[in-house]
């Protein structure tokens, strides 16, 4: 898929901020607190209302398997987000589950949902 395929939401998007970074059995917040402040800059930056913020653990796999993940997904197909910010791919699914990720963000986008990355890059916003 080519950079000019991708296309950002416009502003006012609705948006569901979707962090997966604290690992369980860890008292530290701060990757979590990291990804919350970072998501909600990222949506600041575009314009986009936060409406929901999700989390889960860092311990499932399988975005399949997450509650939070699976309530991203209701709301995708409910039509009431348009993005979802998250702090890296590997928040949806780890590499070695990349299949699943590109899965899930396909089933998004079959619902009109973006995913959009908030860590520093040049090119952040991947659709399926």
């Amino acid at each position: 898929m080519s950079a000019a395929s991708w296309a950002v939401p416009p502003s006012s998007t609705p948006a569901a901020l979707y962090i997966c970074a604290r690992r369980p059995g860890t008292m530290s917040t701060q990757p979590e607190d990291k990804a919350l402040a970072e998501g909600q800059a990222h949506a600041e930056r575009h314009g986009w209302p936060i409406l929901h913020t999700i989390t889960d653990p860092y311990d499932e796999a399988n975005p399949q398997q997450r509650p939070g993940w699976l309530r991203v997904r209701t709301l995708a197909a409910a039509n009431r987000i348009g993005v979802v910010i998250t702090r890296w791919p590997a928040s949806i699914a780890p590499e070695s589950l990349h299949e699943l990720r590109h899965e899930e963000i396909g089933k998004l986008a079959a619902d009109g949902c973006t995913v959009d990355y908030s860590w520093s890059s040049p090119i952040s916003t991947e659709r399926a």
